[in-house]
């Protein structure tokens, strides 16, 4: 098969392809009627389980719905776009494995790491490995993370380090956990934590922040500057009117 091949189970044009069908276009494949394996390669487009795939190869096995592209591949969904070496669908489990190095965005989240899953079902990715993930308002470090593309919630756990590293403009913030908002702008630290800002050193139970405005509330906070020190069960603070 060459020269601009267009394959689909509905209108490719759609960028969404029949839910559990591929579709898509290519130059160069062949196509095994035995083992009903299409092999492609040069530059493709596929869509596939509402995700849109780009990339140099691909292997896609009709029997069983799995999927191998590799080489430069490039992944679409709402949003979302990841770039890596490779990824491999699963059609059983309905998960595609992504090899690294990785790196991409979730609306104004963007990430790095060497290794991820996609729950296609769920609109779940699962990133891990020399993970580091940033945006405008500040930095964030962790082991793994959980990029929820639905409800457009990002979660960060520490789970080989002490903890999990927020950091701003004028801020830091360390916890086991966090959890993002991304169309509040909210960040949650839903266990103990300890902060630094400018002169103040905090450490409470949970805290609640607008990565813009930098205002939030804390639970069961202390909150130290130079000797003084007062605690409080609930505090609301702004970080940059002190």
């Amino acid at each position: 098969l060459n020269d601009n091949i267009n394959f689909s189970a509905k209108d490719y044009k759609t960028q969404k392809g029949v839910i559990d069908k591929i579709s898509g276009n290519f130059n160069y494949g062949i196509y095994d009627m035995k083992s009903k394996q299409l092999t492609v390669w040069s530059k493709y487009t596929v869509y596939y389980m509402g995700y849109v795939i780009k990339a140099d190869n691909m292997i896609y096995y009709a029997q069983n719905g799995n999927m191998n592209a590799y080489d430069n591949v490039e992944i679409n969904r709402e949003g979302a776009v990841v770039k890596l070496n490779s990824i491999f669908y699963n059609n059983e489990t309905k998960k595609m494995t992504l090899s690294g190095p990785i790196t991409g965005n979730m609306e104004e989240y963007n990430f790095k790491a060497d290794y991820g899953e996609v729950d296609t079902e769920k609109e779940t990715m699962f990133i891990a490995n020399n993970l580091s993930m940033y945006t405008t308002e500040n930095t964030i470090t962790a082991d793994e993370a959980v990029l929820d593309n639905k409800k457009k919630m990002v979660y960060v756990n520490s789970k080989y380090a002490p903890n999990i590293t927020l950091v701003g403009q004028d801020y830091r913030f360390y916890s086991k956990r966090a959890e993002f908002d991304i169309n509040k702008n909210i960040a949650y630290l839903p266990e103990k934590f300890e902060g630094y800002s400018g002169e103040y050193a905090m450490n409470g139970k949970t805290m609640k922040m607008n990565t813009v405005s930098q205002k939030g509330t804390a639970e069961g906070i202390t909150v130290k500057k130079n000797s003084d020190n007062f605690f409080a069960d609930f505090f609301d603070f702004d970080l940059i009117n002190k």
